[in-house]
């Protein structure tokens, strides 16, 4: 079987988000453009000068998907990544009924038996609440009424979150296709 490699589709969603990149001689380029009908990512190197390469000769600097459910710093703002997301995507559910979300609204439980995967539970009323769950690079949204169970879909939003902040979820660190932006 042959070997993985790097492909744009793993590091595209990134791109907008200053991602910063392994070269040769480990070397830290960002990137700043991807040109199409070559298939090569544009990358500045630290002297200014932009080089064009193929995709597979990068490794992307990454946090991996625990990152989540750690307090990190975030534009200047420790947020929990996976409470934010519920926050984004309940904002969205719950505006259909011109509510809003409320701190006091919502609760969350980081299991450390089931990582990768953690679940969020938002209130609405007392029978009506939603549950957000991460696993497997699957944000799943779950809305329980009167004891009906209604899967909410198309949350697009939260992964371009995740490009944003640079988390893994894709498991490329743990194939060795990036590295843990942690350690460098």
């Amino acid at each position: 079987m042959k070997n993985r490699v790097l492909e744009y589709k793993d590091i595209s969603g990134y791109l907008p988000y200053d991602l910063y990149l392994e070269f040769a001689n480990k070397i830290t380029v960002k990137a700043v453009g991807w040109d199409k009908q070559f298939n090569t990512l544009k990358v500045e190197r630290p002297d200014g000068y932009t080089i064009e390469k193929s995709v597979d000769n990068f490794i992307p600097y990454l946090l991996p998907e625990s990152t989540m459910y750690e307090t990190i710093t975030h534009n200047g703002e420790e947020i929990i990544p996976i409470v934010e997301m519920a926050k984004m995507a309940s904002k969205g559910v719950l505006d259909m009924w011109g509510d809003s979300i409320s701190e006091k609204r919502l609760e969350y439980s980081l299991s450390k038996y089931h990582a990768p995967s953690a679940l969020i539970k938002v209130k609405v009323s007392p029978c009506d609440m939603y549950f957000f769950k991460f696993s497997n690079g699957s944000f799943n949204i779950y809305n329980i009424s009167d004891g009906n169970i209604e899967k909410v879909v198309n949350q697009f939003q939260l992964f371009d979150y995740l490009h944003e902040l640079k988390i893994d979820y894709r498991g490329l660190i743990d194939r060795k296709l990036a590295i843990d932006f942690r350690i460098i």
